[in-house]
């Protein structure tokens, strides 16, 4: 009688596609966790708000980010030394006086070629404006050396592409200055991406990119509004207010 004699076949999976799968998806990460590090200013002080929503995680890293920082100095105590919180033991820190707010805009760079000039090009580069509130010349004056002290001004302007790339200025001027650059930006989002514009009548357009506004907790609410009024006027309809989660107790308070 004939037996049939079968053969045990061992079956191995080829991991070399999912391994640059993997390898892929961690260098998309890497890039977008990146960007989104370098816009975020870690001195502003977000407000916190029982109605935030938790974010969702977004892959279009097509953003306008403005960060609004109060500049703010450590806090004296008798013994001269810095005072901390005893239930955080963080150093406690307050406004400087005059108020001053750094009001920071981050865009992503359009590099179409031969649609915008090196000078339009240039005026899309982060800018930097210190608004002081109610400032005299001296105010000013004072302001820009505690800055350049704790190094948030550069020692040269060699040390920069552009001279006038960071300002101190009275609020009102400075805010004037920060208004132009968006301007700048929605220009220049219309010549080099035509198909995020959607033009209206009278001239009018939206602009199909989110506008990211991290305003510090004591930055001055007229300057907050000012901001999203002329994102909103140059066609920036989605202005994003962030702002920490703030944890309800118990007992509903």
């Amino acid at each position: 009688m004939a037996a049939a004699v079968g053969s045990e076949e061992r079956l191995e999976l080829n991991l070399t596609p999912l391994l640059d799968v993997v390898l892929q998806l961690i260098m998309f990460f890497m890039m977008c966790v990146n960007f989104v590090m370098d816009q975020v200013d870690p001195n502003v002080q977000l407000p916190s708000s029982v109605s935030a929503r938790e974010l969702q995680p977004k892959t279009d890293i097509q953003v306008i980010v403005i960060n609004m920082e109060v500049v703010r100095k450590d806090v004296i105590g008798p013994d001269g030394l810095p005072k901390r919180d005893p239930k955080t033991g963080r150093v406690e820190r307050m406004p400087i006086t005059p108020r001053t707010t750094k009001v920071s805009i981050l865009t992503y760079r359009q590099r179409s070629e031969g649609r915008m000039t090196e000078e339009e090009r240039r005026n899309l580069d982060p800018k930097i404006v210190f608004l002081v509130e109610q400032a005299t010349d001296t105010d000013l004056q004072n302001v820009s050396e505690y800055l350049l002290s704790i190094g948030y001004l550069p020692k040269d302007n060699h040390q920069r592409p552009e001279p006038d790339q960071i300002k101190v200025l009275p609020e009102g001027s400075g805010m004037v200055v920060a208004q132009r650059f968006l301007a700048n930006i929605a220009r220049a989002i219309e010549v080099t991406d035509p198909k995020k514009v959607t033009k209206l009548e009278g001239g009018r357009r939206i602009i199909d990119v989110p506008v990211i506004l991290r305003a510090d907790r004591d930055a001055l609410y007229g300057t907050v509004v000012h901001l999203i009024a002329q994102c909103n006027f140059e066609g920036f309809k989605k202005v994003d207010l962030r702002a920490t989660i703030q944890q309800q107790k118990p007992d509903g308070g």
